[in-house]
């Protein structure tokens, strides 16, 4: 944009007709999370909640697990107590008289978790999908574990063109919308299609 632009044809010539495609870094690749952005592969962890990690960085993509074993069932006069300088509840067995035939190891195995994605205090199915407001779309990739990915809804134009700018998101979209001049073409992830209608996608 500042050294050639002619080579790119960006100047006001016979060739201004002719179009050319904006880079597909145009949009930042990081992974977003609650205002805070993440490179590909870097992990960070929620207070003592989440283990999160930034999977595909150019499509915001990022999973989250639970930190702590989720427990369900307990057996009456089981408490779940947090001993200091540990993050998660863990079942209180001294106050419960367990058979010498039912060692802690085989209680801890057969005491049931939660077979759910926990998001913000909502439980998610095994392949269910959310939509948090117009931030992030998320899917529950294993029950099990309690491990959900998540993907931001719009893309970060934070490096655009100075020939670029953002208009307000058109009515039924989240997101704010890129208007070039004619010889720019804008592509776009295909993951985010739905957001982006009548874009070039990749």
């Amino acid at each position: 944009m500042e050294n050639c632009r002619k080579t790119c044809n960006l100047c006001n010539s016979s060739r201004s007709t002719e179009h050319t495609t904006m880079p597909q870094n145009t949009s930042t690749a990081v992974c977003e999370y609650k205002g805070n952005q993440y490179s590909q592969g870097e992990s960070w962890k929620v207070d003592c909640k989440l283990n999160c990690t930034c999977v595909d960085a150019s499509l915001g993509d990022y999973s989250c697990k639970d930190l702590c074993y989720k427990y369900v069932n307990l057996p009456p006069g089981v408490k779940l107590v947090v001993k200091p300088g540990s993050c998660c509840a863990e079942p209180d067995i001294h106050e419960f008289m367990i058979d010498e035939n039912w060692p802690w190891p085989w209680l801890r195995h057969n005491l049931s978790s939660i077979e759910a994605c926990l998001y913000k205090g909502h439980q998610y199915l095994q392949g269910e999908s959310w939509k948090d407001d117009c931030k992030q779309n998320c899917t529950c990739v294993d029950s099990h574990e309690g491990v959900y990915s998540c993907r931001s809804i719009c893309l970060n134009w934070s490096n655009l063109p100075p020939v670029c700018h953002l208009v307000d998101a058109p009515p039924g979209l989240c997101c704010q919308q890129v208007k070039c001049p004619s010889s720019i073409e804008i592509t776009i992830p295909i993951a985010y299609k739905d957001e982006y209608p009548g874009y070039i996608y990749v």
